[in-house]
């Protein structure tokens, strides 16, 4: 939790056990803004020489992390420019920002500050320095240097003459249809990417060309979106991640939880029996929701799998915790790690089989709701260990895989590779389809009948695809926060959380008839939840926008 002296915001400065603060996005971004200053400048951000040598004279550390705090949250940042005058205002603005702490900096995550460098490099305004008339003009100005020279000109040429100005004025439409067509190309280079805020650049070229070709575009690529199912269901902030069967969730809208129905946004009283659980215990909540009791020894209903999620890891004090559990009304099974390999117990604590290798590590154990176990293994080998075949283990790929998801069935098993690709295989091993994400996932879920499998990647996508086509299900959604849980509900809806839960709905038909342009664009607001706002950002909505929209 302790960084680096002057590397770190003063927040951050605290003994570990002294509070239960989690670690910040904020705390990255100092940092960041910290090491950028320093090899801008050449000095530490506010680090005085005072300060540096009281802080050398301090022995105690309590002492030492006490005055590090003051002196970093009272002192004053020294300007970039003053000490390294060939830095740009924007970079200054941006590294300055971050310097700002956790708090008062604009930035909320380092996506956005990746956001403000492109803006400087494609020289349109960034959002670290105050928005003015005169400074959208300057950048304007910055970004079409040539077209603003040709516009001063047709105007001096205009008191010349007529002729001279009406030949400007062509060459101003003709640099207004090259920022058109830039921002057509820059949605449609957005979409092959996956990026579903290429959209909301479609619409601002329709808005300002008549071209009818850049419509149908528009409303063709619209019709292969992921939607947002209702506003009820957008950007909900639940207590804990959804059941396991991505139905219901725990929502605190007012002074007492409720239980809120993720299939159409209804809420009911939460039940006693989970009122009084300790609402520390997540998994515990979230599975009771739909009946199951989540305990390796006096575990109840389902059928229903846990396992350690991909994002998350063992701790290092408590490595006999649980890796997998299966709770059936017959049976229930958890994994626990061995010298060589993974052991498999029921409640009573017996050992029903051993995982082991001798020289390589098993990985993402994994059940399914019959109770068969696969593993992966560090030498490119996923073994399938069966229930009725008495846990016998059988090599069904040669495939290097951190993250294993069965279908609801059991009769099919998808593994990613831990970059960017996923390959699902029957129970003999027969591949059934392969398919590229473009970056990590984080989690992936069956529908129920097998045939869809849903993807949420790190880069902030949710894609989905066909095993019996072997193609793209919908152009992906994006979202700010990448998604590190994903659901398929027995209705077809795909649920997604971040820190919040969204709700999708899967494409229907095209319609065949043009459709008006606000339609269109009130329609990428609605199903994407991605807007341009007036302060020409390209952002999601905040719950309380989409409610009005």
């Amino acid at each position: 939790r302790l960084g680096s002296f002057w590397f770190m915001p003063w927040q951050q400065a605290q003994l570990p056990g002294t509070h239960t603060d989690i670690p910040e996005v904020g705390w990255d971004l100092y940092a960041l803004g910290a090491t950028i200053y320093v090899l801008l400048t050449g000095q530490l951000p506010r680090a005085t020489r005072k300060c540096r040598q009281t802080l050398s004279e301090i022995q105690s550390g309590p002492e030492r992390i006490e005055h590090y705090r003051e002196a970093v949250k009272n002192a004053k940042l020294k300007p970039i420019r003053e000490l390294n005058p060939a830095v740009d205002e924007e970079l200054a603005a941006i590294v300055e920002a971050c310097l700002k702490g956790p708090g008062y900096s604009p930035y909320e995550s380092a996506s956005e500050v990746l956001a403000d460098l492109w803006r400087r490099r494609e020289k349109f305004p960034v959002n670290a320095i105050p928005r003015s008339r005169w400074y959208a003009i300057k950048r304007f100005v910055a970004r079409h240097r040539l077209s603003v020279s040709v516009a001063a000109l047709a105007l001096v040429m205009l008191i010349s003459g007529f002729s001279w100005a009406s030949h400007r004025i062509f060459q101003a439409n003709q640099a207004r249809q090259a920022l058109i067509v830039e921002q057509y190309e820059r949605g449609l280079s957005q979409l092959e990417k996956g990026e579903a805020s290429g959209l909301v650049w479609l619409v601002e070229a329709c808005r300002q060309s008549s071209d009818p070709r850049y419509r149908q575009e528009l409303q063709k690529r619209l019709s292969k979106q992921l939607r947002i199912a209702q506003p009820e269901l957008y950007k909900v902030r639940t207590t804990t991640a959804p059941s396991p069967s991505g139905t219901r969730g725990i929502f605190k809208p007012g002074e007492e939880r409720v239980v809120i129905d993720l299939t159409d946004g209804s809420t009911s009283p939460l039940p006693a029996e989970i009122l009084s659980m300790n609402f520390n215990q997540k998994d515990n909540l979230r599975y009771r929701l739909d009946g199951v009791v989540l305990d390796p020894a006096n575990g109840s209903g389902g059928p229903a799998t846990w396992r350690l999620p991909p994002f998350d890891s063992v701790s290092p004090v408590n490595q006999n915790a649980p890796l997998a559990i299966l709770v059936r009304p017959d049976l229930v099974l958890q994994v626990k790690r061995a010298d060589n390999g993974f052991r498999v117990l029921d409640s009573q604590e017996r050992v029903r089989f051993t995982v082991e290798g001798s020289s390589f590590s098993p990985s993402a154990p994994s059940f399914s709701l019959k109770g068969d176990l696969a593993v992966g293994w560090e030498d490119g080998r996923v073994e399938l260990y069966r229930r009725d075949r008495d846990w016998k283990p059988e090599t069904i790929a040669n495939s290097f895989v951190e993250l294993l998801c069965f279908s609801p069935n059991a009769d099919r098993l998808a593994g990613h590779d831990g970059e960017s690709k996923v390959t699902v295989w029957d129970l003999q091993g027969k591949t059934l389809g392969e398919f590229e994400l473009g970056a990590t996932a984080n989690e992936m879920a069956f529908d129920s009948s097998g045939d869809l499998l849903v993807c949420a990647t790190r880069d902030g996508l949710v894609h989905g695809f066909r095993l019996s086509t072997g193609k793209q299900a919908w152009s992906p959604a994006e979202m700010e926060k990448a998604a590190l849980w994903v659901f398929v509900q027995p209705n077809g809806q795909i649920v997604t959380m971040s820190d919040e839960v969204i709700v999708w709905t899967q494409p229907e038909p095209e319609e065949e008839e043009p459709l008006p342009l606000e339609t269109l664009a009130r329609r990428v607001g609605l199903w994407t939840g991605w807007v341009y706002d007036d302060n020409a950002r390209v952002r999601m909505l905040t719950r309380e926008e989409y409610e009005r929209l």
